[in-house]
């Protein structure tokens, strides 16, 4: 309002909003302030008496018509996206490779393999989740809740540490690949329904061998997955080596906190559960320094893994 007070030519008004319309980028905020603005310059004509009242108020209605009609047209209505801060790289970063990454399905490549171990491992992290779940007496809710924490808590715990990604923030992985998040809850429904009446038909165990071995497979795979998510994200190797034991550990640490149980990677009173995804990373990583195809480092890998847990 000082600008149009202190110009009276309207030219002079109408290309100081343009200069603003393409420098800061347009939306509803900029069509409502263009509005104004001309609905301001009519008022000012009208109290010093240069136009009528039966001219201004149609013309001000017209033209703060025109105007939201032909941004919401031509132009997005969203702001402008923020700028994304920019991560510390580290020397990691210089030897970044696109194969480090997986298909979003299980195929019959080394990567699409792995997808299929990660899927595997999510399912059987739910399947613990769950039966930890019942032992404290939850209802199907909170087993699902228990499912969900144990098999994607991990993972969700190394994203929200990386943060950024190439510049990007990173979300948590299930929010881009729900199919994880489906499988956790699926495998709790069938598992709380299921579970006591097989157990009792074929005398199964939680404390089976068969349950240990698909607990150990399933940790091998979320070892090499976030050591491939650390190296994205450009961190040194004991960093990315790091996010690899989160992937694998941090998971059945959170279901320990919920379900009150002895925190397992903190109490080795039975085995060792964080140090083999952290040496399986570890793995993975050097195999990797060496030139290495993919298919070497994931067996490297996964077989450091699956060797310390056994």
């Amino acid at each position: 309002f000082l600008g149009l007070y202190r110009h009276r030519d309207w030219k002079y008004v109408l290309s100081r909003y343009r200069n603003l319309f393409f420098r800061d980028g347009p939306g509803d905020y900029l069509s409502s302030q263009l509005s104004a603005t001309l609905a301001g310059l009519l008022l000012r004509l009208w109290i010093f008496r240069r136009i009528s009242t039966a001219q201004a108020i149609p013309f001000i209605a017209a033209v703060t018509g025109t105007l939201t009609t032909w941004v919401a047209r031509h132009v997005s209505s969203s702001p402008p996206p923020p700028s994304q801060p920019q991560p510390r790289l580290g020397r990691f970063q210089a030897s970044f490779h696109i194969d480090d990454r997986l298909p979003r399905w299980p195929d019959t490549t080394a990567a699409g393999i792995l997808r299929f171990g990660d899927l595997f491992g999510t399912a059987s992290c739910a399947f613990g989740g769950t039966l930890s779940g019942a032992e404290r007496g939850m209802d199907l809710m909170g087993c699902i809740v228990m499912a969900t924490v144990t098999a994607v808590g991990g993972g969700t715990t190394r994203d929200f540490c990386i943060g950024h990604e190439n510049g990007m923030t990173k979300r948590a992985f299930w929010m881009a690949e729900p199919e994880y998040i489906y499988l956790s809850w699926i495998t709790s429904a069938l598992t709380f329904f299921c579970w006591n009446p097989l157990a009792e038909k074929f005398r199964l165990s939680a404390d089976d061998p068969w349950n240990f071995w698909w607990d150990a497979v399933g940790q091998g795979s979320f070892c090499c997955v976030g050591a491939m998510n650390g190296i994205r994200a450009g961190l040194d190797p004991p960093l990315a080596a790091l996010c690899g034991m989160m992937s694998g550990a941090f998971g059945g640490l959170i279901r320990d906190v919920i379900s009150r149980h002895p925190v397992r990677i903190l109490h080795a009173h039975a085995e060792v559960y964080a140090l083999p995804p952290y040496c399986g990373s570890l793995a993975y990583l050097a195999v990797r320094s060496l030139g290495a195809p993919l298919p070497l480092r994931i067996a490297a890998g996964f077989v450091t893994c699956v060797s310390l847990r056994a």
